[in-house]
């Protein structure tokens, strides 16, 4: 118990999980089928980024690699660049996990650059693959966007 009493102790920040059930439930509340419809046009329809996405330790390695096998398909591991689209739009630094002003506040313009510079992040680490996997677990937090 020595071990678990350090860690206990030890300081640092803490989950809030209150915070983050209502963060999934602005989530849920956000991205209905009538928004994501109204928005279809929006984005890149590149077939470029493959997310796989899940809890930790669900396979993702695993499922990355298959994917990465085929010759035009590239394993890219776990990538941030997703995270850092949501902190450029405000998502990530919600006090009160409300995702509905910065989400609905973004146009299809913005879209549009957010998903060329996902696009070229993507292309820096593969230039050559038709397919990049980007295997970040929780990136089913974000898959939204």
């Amino acid at each position: 118990f020595d071990h678990f009493n350090k860690a206990k102790q030890a300081s640092g920040q803490r989950f809030d999980i209150d915070l983050y059930r209502r963060w999934v439930d602005s989530m849920i509340e956000t991205f209905t089928p009538d928004f994501l419809a109204d928005r279809a046009g929006y984005g890149n329809p590149s077939e470029a980024p493959v997310f796989v996405v899940g809890m930790p330790r669900s396979g993702t390695t695993l499922t990355e690699q298959i994917c990465a096998s085929h010759p035009d398909v590239h394993g890219a591991g776990e990538l941030s660049k997703l995270s850092r689209v949501a902190n450029a739009i405000g998502l990530k630094t919600l006090s009160a996990g409300d995702l509905s002003q910065p989400i609905t506040s973004i146009t299809e313009d913005l879209s549009r650059t957010l998903a060329e510079e996902h696009l070229s992040y993507l292309r820096e680490r593969a230039p050559s693959a038709l397919r990049v996997v980007d295997k970040t677990p929780h990136n089913f937090e974000l898959i939204g966007l």
